[in-house]
């Protein structure tokens, strides 16, 4: 199969200009629903529903721009959950769905854009008609409507997202060079390293289809805004060696990595990581930075890294495994691991049967910032 490169058409949308109108019958505190012009799908013009909030206020107020994951749709929840913390935000449907309904059963719709998820059903579709296509352009018009609004300064726009979301996270950021910052929870790249995810390719016989034309892998290279990466050790979806591949794919930007073990696959669960938001308030309101981890390496039975950090280190973890096979079928362990300030290095012991782990430091605040993982297979790097 030859790739098609879905950048140029991506980047035509960068331009639109969207107009909106009020989404009747759709309320909720603090927020208002939207519809906003989306492009056309099937030769017919499409409409996305959206929920934007504001801080009280005249601004220009710093922004996030909210992608949800899979069986989901814009929540206004976590629109509001932004702007408590002095943010505008906007989250918009990327399935041709409206709010409501159970999950992978919203409403559809009447002028929305294609089904998701994955769109392995559409693999021989245009690919101006296929989901991953029209999810990402429908981010990349909310993101311009958002730039439109005068309470918001545009320079000061970041965007997260969750699951699928991370996914097409990483493909507006790719494209999207507008952006002040991203940060994908568990979504990456590198599916060919989850031969059963995405399980609608897989089950329809075209895993490696969807990965040759849809992998985040192959655009990943063109991001240039900071990037925070943040998942748990044992996701099922989004392992880490796919993960920490995904990572190194972005050299114009700084990358920093977050961690949790036994963290729980959801779209709650990928919002609230503390992370996100100190992350956001750094690049987007000069807060303070969080702390840089070099990769890590073993010597002496010890797994080692150095940090750089100007705020104040609580504590240190390590989470190790000695399993071998698919990563996201391992089993992981939780270690206490010492960190030095003086000599800004992070170091935990390990056993001679161990075979992949990462260093975690925790600052007074609670955040956790990680090392990519390590593999004794591959030690300088999945």
């Amino acid at each position: 199969m030859t790739r098609t490169d879905p950048l140029p058409s991506w980047r035509e949308q960068l331009t639109a200009t969207v107009s909106d109108r009020p989404a009747e019958g759709f309320s909720a505190e603090g927020v208002r629903g939207l519809f906003l012009s989306g492009p056309q799908w099937r030769g017919a013009d499409t409409e996305i529903f959206a929920w934007y909030g504001c801080p009280d206020g005249p601004g220009p107020h710093p922004a996030m721009v909210l992608v949800h994951g899979g069986g989901g749709t814009a929540f206004d929840d976590w629109v509001r959950l932004w702007t408590s913390r002095g943010f505008a935000a906007i989250a918009m449907d990327t399935c041709g769905c409206t709010a409501g309904g159970e999950h992978s059963q919203r409403p559809r719709h009447e002028h929305g854009g294609p089904p998701g998820w994955c769109g392995a059903t559409q693999i021989d579709w245009p690919i101006t008609d296929q989901w991953p296509w029209h999810a990402t352009a429908a981010v990349i018009r909310a993101h311009n409507w958002l730039r439109q609004q005068s309470e918001v300064d545009e320079k000061r726009i970041g965007i997260t997202g969750v699951s699928w979301g991370g996914v097409i996270t990483c493909w507006t950021s790719s494209v999207d060079h507008r952006l002040a910052c991203a940060a994908p929870v568990y979504g990456c790249g590198y599916q060919s390293m989850s031969p059963k995810f995405p399980s609608e390719a897989a089950q329809l016989g075209v895993h490696d289809r969807w990965c040759g034309q849809w992998d985040p892998q192959f655009v990943l290279n063109q991001v240039t805004c900071p990037t925070l990466w943040v998942n748990g050790d044992e996701d099922f979806a989004f392992p880490l060696d796919a993960w920490a591949a995904s990572g190194e794919q972005i050299t114009q930007a700084t990358v920093q990595r977050s961690i949790h073990h036994a963290m729980a696959h959801g779209q709650s669960q990928g919002a609230e990581p503390e992370e996100l938001h100190a992350f956001a308030r750094h690049h987007l309101c000069g807060g303070p930075a969080l702390p840089m981890l070099s990769a890590p390496h073993q010597q002496d039975g010890r797994l080692h890294a150095m940090v750089t950090t100007d705020v104040t280190i609580a504590s240190a973890e390590c989470i190790l495994s000695a399993d071998t096979g698919l990563w996201n079928e391992r089993e992981w362990r939780l270690t206490e691991a010492n960190y030095g300030a003086h000599t800004g290095m992070v170091s935990a012991a390990m056993a001679e049967t161990d075979r992949a782990g990462m260093l975690t430091v925790i600052t007074a605040d609670g955040l956790r910032l990680s090392t990519r993982p390590w593999d004794r297979d591959t030690p300088e790097g999945p």
